[in-house]
This record gives C-alpha cells, structure tokens and sequence, in this order.
C-alpha cells in the first residue's frame, strides 16, 4: 500500500515519470515488502472499525503492528494509535504564508 501511495501522490503532483522514479526508488531501498495474508487482513480490519482511519492508513498501521516496525508518518491521525505500535512522527512542512 505505502509503495503505491508514493507512485500515485508523486504522480498526481510531479508527473508520470517522476512517479515512476520515485516508485524504482523506494523499491531500491534495503526494506521488506510485506504481502496480503488472512491475519493482516483481519488486523487492517480491526484497525479501520477502531480508529478514524483511511483504508490505506488502517493497512499501514496493521502491517507495522504485525511485523513490529517503527511506524514513520506526518499524519496526525496515526497518533491514535500510540499504544499499539511504535511511532515516528516526522515534521509537517511549514505552511507558506499567502502574498509573501
């Protein structure tokens, strides 16, 4: 899911090429990829009936849960979810100030 949310959102703002450099990228990285399985499914479900998550988010925060991983994020939402998973929330960007 993180791997296709890097590809689609660069996409959308840098273009289909950037997109794909990006996605290469990420896919470049020393990180385990980990695939659907019956018991993620149920702990994404789980987490998507428990908290005011997206879907894609509830997949994140499962997929960290099981495989015991730090999760890194800029989302204020995944603050919920402290207990449950280690967190690494990292800076949102400073908004830019209009007419300056």
């Amino acid at each position: 899911m993180t791997f296709m949310e890097v590809l689609y959102r660069i996409w959308q703002q840098r273009g289909e090429r950037e997109g794909k450099i990006s996605y290469l990228r990420l896919k470049a990285l020393p990180v385990t990829r980990v695939e659907l399985s019956e018991g993620l499914l149920l702990r994404a479900a789980r987490v998507k009936a428990t908290h005011e998550l997206s879907v894609a988010d509830a997949w994140i925060a499962a997929t960290a849960m099981m495989t015991r991983s730090r999760l890194v994020h800029k989302d204020p939402e995944f603050r919920a979810l402290h207990r449950s998973v280690a967190l690494m929330e990292l800076p949102l960007k400073a908004k830019k100030k209009r007419g300056a």
